[in-house]
């Protein structure tokens, strides 16, 4: 690519502003382990099932995946309305979570795996 067309598609970053984004990423990919790996040992430690604590650890990513396909039309809902939405979206969203979860979780060890390899290439 010509300086013009790398300058669109790539971030011209120096050493230290590219380390310091590979941390800032790394900090989010342990912060999502972290919420996951409580929620599971929350949902053994009250519930003793398997099956709940995977689903309670996959809320967060099943809200996510549910937050993309939601409509707008929603906005627009009184307050129970709101509150039953809510209700049906985290039912949902552990549902949803049981399977994004192993997913996740391998997207968040190549992410970490990734860091540490650029962290020290760009070192």
């Amino acid at each position: 690519l010509c300086p013009e067309c790398s300058a669109k598609f790539n971030y011209q970053l120096c050493s230290s502003c590219f380390l310091s984004r590979i941390e800032k990423n790394k900090r989010v990919l342990i912060r999502n382990a972290v919420i996951m790996a409580a929620l599971f040992i929350f949902g053994m430690n009250e519930y003793g099932e398997v099956l709940i604590a995977l689903a309670l650890a996959g809320i967060p990513w099943g809200w996510s995946a549910l937050n993309a396909i939601t409509p707008d039309i929603f906005l627009f809902l009184p307050l129970g309305g709101w509150i039953l939405y809510f209700i049906v979206k985290l039912m949902a969203s552990a549902l949803i979570g049981i399977f994004v979860l192993p997913f996740q979780v391998y997207k968040i060890i190549k992410g970490l795996k990734e860091a540490e390899q650029l962290r020290k290439y760009a070192s």
